[in-house]
């Protein structure tokens, strides 16, 4: 794996942010509740007339 990692250092920059995962739980809530509130309003906008 090393090997292939120094040969492909784009999949370094893949594993960093794959890997960088919040662990503030408090953070984590907050996070997914303005996601839910966003998706909320989003699905309640006015829907165009086809």
């Amino acid at each position: 794996i090393k090997d292939t990692l120094q040969q492909k250092p784009e999949l370094i920059h893949v594993l960093k942010v794959g890997f960088d995962i919040e662990n503030d739980a408090t953070k984590v809530e907050k996070q997914a509740n303005l996601l839910q509130k966003t998706a909320n309003e989003l699905l309640s906008l006015p829907k165009p007339h086809d």
